[in-house]
C-alpha cells in the first residue's frame, strides 16, 4: 500500500533542502508576457493577430526540406518514405482539427465585429430617441 503522507513529507523535506520553501511570487506581481499569457481583459489587437496567424499556419505539411550532407539527406529521405504511411494520417488529422479551430476563431472574430456594429447602432438609436423625446417635451410645453 502507498503511504501518501510519507511521500508528501519527503517532498516537503526535499523542498526545504533545496531552498524552495520561500514564498513564491504571485502571478499578478509581474507584467504578463504576451506569448501564452492569460489576460484578465480582452486584448482585441492581440486576438486579431493570433487569428491571422492561425489562418496562415493551420495546414501543416509532413514534408519539410531536408538539409545536411548527401548521406544524411539520403538516410532521412529513406526514413521519411518508410514512415509516411504512419505519419501522414496524423498530419492530416491535425490539419483537419486546425482548420476547424480556425473556422471557430474566425466566427468569433466576425461575431465581435457584428457586436461592435450593433452597439454603435444602438448608441446611435439611443441618441435619436433622446433627441425625439426632447422635441416631444418641448412641443408639449407649447
Amino acid at each position: 500500500m502507498v503511504d501518501i503522507e510519507k511521500i508528501m513529507q519527503e517532498i516537503r523535506e526535499e523542498i526545504k533542502e533545496k531552498g524552495l520553501d520561500k514564498e513564491l511570487p504571485a502571478f499578478e506581481s509581474g507584467a504578463p508576457i504576451r506569448c501564452g499569457a492569460v489576460y484578465e481583459c480582452f486584448d482585441e489587437d492581440y486576438f486579431y493577430e493570433n487569428v491571422e496567424q492561425m489562418n496562415q499556419t493551420c495546414l501543416i505539411q509532413p514534408d519539410r526540406p531536408i538539409a545536411g550532407n548527401p548521406i544524411a539527406v539520403l538516410i532521412k529521405k529513406t526514413i521519411r518514405k518508410l514512415t509516411r504511411f504512419y505519419i501522414a494520417p496524423a498530419f492530416c488529422d491535425q490539419s483537419q482539427f486546425n482548420v476547424a479551430a480556425v473556422k471557430a476563431m474566425n466566427s468569433l472574430r466576425y461575431y465581435i465585429d457584428e457586436d461592435r456594429k450593433s452597439k454603435a447602432r444602438i448608441d446611435e438609436l439611443a441618441k435619436r430617441v433622446e433627441e425625439l423625446e426632447k422635441r416631444l417635451e418641448s412641443r408639449g410645453r407649447e
